[in-house]
């Protein structure tokens, strides 16, 4: 995008979860969900500074919302294992201004307002040379589906 010869970045940031990083098997369809949207930010994430935008995700553990009963909240926060949402705020507000990051995942934890702070995990890597090869051909064929028309 142009505004007034101006060239303009676009930043995108989505909220997914900490089951998009973790196994939860009373979840599964949660779980998968959010798996494809941490897939999805880390792939395209990668591809759009081309086109001058940045896409990220902010993956916090549980933080009270309407998702759940009050119950279980109380429990979580009994047990000082809810997240603070200062931490998804901040998480976000980092994304925001000059920060040319893409296709990051930052997880917040309990333990933000501990020192923890946000979190950027590490995911896994490449079992040997070849499959990381496979990747490398693998990137310009797919980006050839990105092109208009």
């Amino acid at each position: 995008m142009k505004a007034k010869g101006l060239l303009t970045v676009v930043l995108v940031g989505v909220i997914a979860s900490v089951c998009g990083f973790y196994c939860c098997p009373t979840l599964p369809v949660y779980t998968a969900a959010k798996h494809g949207v941490l897939g999805f930010v880390r792939s395209y994430g990668k591809y759009l500074p081309s086109e001058k935008i940045t896409l990220n995700a902010v993956c916090p553990n549980v933080i009270r919302t309407n998702i759940s009963t009050p119950a279980f909240y109380e429990k979580m926060e009994a047990e000082g294992l809810l997240t603070p949402i200062e931490g998804v705020v901040e998480a976000f507000e980092s994304l925001l201004g000059d920060n040319t990051e893409s296709g990051e995942c930052l997880e917040i934890g309990p333990n933000y307002a501990k020192g923890q702070g946000i979190v950027k995990p590490k995911f896994v890597e490449f079992v040997d040379k070849e499959s990381e090869r496979s990747f490398e051909v693998l990137e310009p064929r797919g980006r050839s589906m990105q092109l208009p028309g």
